[in-house]
């Protein structure tokens, strides 16, 4: 869905394709990491606090994980909905960019809920982040947490590149 997401992004944009570009990039994003978010706690009890795992484990493992990956979205959503009521993005016709044609453009409205909306994602990623680095650089058992911690990795610099 992710993936999929960025083909909003190609094409004439509209005042509801502008609106909804950045809202369905975010929810999909976030659904990603708080799948990331869960499987990073669930290894990071298990290698570096092995005595407490027993007794939070299963807040991570089985179905109450998905009760987790809910809160992260419905949180998410709730960011949204700022994102939605503070001001969307809407579409601005420049003029002055290039001389013979009409560029159509995404403009945002409120770059305070932009960054909240965004920024939850970026906060739950270096959670991840950090959690799966720390059992990197001491197990180095787990193929999982070097494959999130490279997804993660990746998409800092992606960040990086876009800002």
């Amino acid at each position: 869905l992710l993936c999929l997401s960025c083909c909003l992004y190609i094409g004439k944009p509209s005042n509801n394709l502008c609106m909804i570009q950045q809202i369905v990039y975010a929810l999909c994003l976030n659904g990603c990491f708080s799948t990331f978010f869960i499987k990073s706690l669930e290894i990071t009890l298990v290698t570096e606090f092995p005595r407490c795992a027993p007794t939070f484990l299963h807040w991570v493992t089985q179905r109450r994980a998905w009760l987790l990956v809910a809160l992260c979205l419905l949180t998410e959503c709730l960011f949204c909905f700022c994102y939605l009521h503070l001001g969307p993005d809407y579409l601005v016709s420049d003029y002055k960019s290039l001389p013979t044609e009409v560029l159509l453009l995404c403009y945002t409205q409120s770059w305070f809920a932009f960054a909240l909306m965004h920024g939850y994602n970026g906060c739950l990623a270096f959670v991840c982040f950090l959690c799966t680095f720390m059992v990197q650089t001491s197990g180095k058992k787990y193929n999982i947490a070097r494959g999130i911690t490279f997804a993660i990795l990746i998409y800092f610099i992606i960040c990086i590149f876009f800002v």
